[in-house]
């Protein structure tokens, strides 16, 4: 199955979507993490529910560089999947085996925008993830 037809099968089937991340998880890294700018495409022309697209994304391992065109694009909703998605990850073993400096840079400085910060609650547990991996003079004035 080739990463179209993968990303149709969940756009067809969102019901199966724990089958699919299962699936997803088996690939190689670098098949996975190739399968990142198809969901995010299919996420773009709303063929995806946000959470189904941050669930499918996280499982896919998408590199630092993937997660910051997500959280540096100028759409709030693009912003919104890569908190997701990063929110899902920071538990993840393999992500916690990395420093992620620049994305915790991101998450902070978003996360202290108008936009984000009434949700900020709903988010402490990133936050103190973006806090604990930025260095001290790294993190933007509050």
């Amino acid at each position: 199955m080739n990463a179209s037809q993968l990303v149709q099968s969940v756009i067809e089937a969102p019901q199966f979507l724990s089958q699919q991340v299962l699936l997803i998880e088996k690939l190689a890294i670098q098949d996975a993490t190739a399968l990142v700018s198809h969901l995010v495409q299919a996420f773009h022309a709303y063929q995806l529910w946000p959470q189904d697209a941050a669930c499918l994304i996280a499982a896919c391992r998408p590199t630092d560089e993937q997660l910051l065109q997500l959280l540096k694009d100028e759409r709030e909703r693009c912003q919104k999947l890569g908190l997701h998605i990063l929110a899902q990850l920071i538990d993840a073993y393999h992500f916690q085996q990395q420093a992620h400096t620049d994305l915790a840079i991101v998450v902070l400085s978003l996360l202290r925008t108008e936009v984000f910060w009434p949700r900020r609650k709903y988010m402490r547990s990133l936050e103190a993830w973006a806090k604990s991996h930025s260095f001290p003079g790294d993190a933007p004035p509050a």
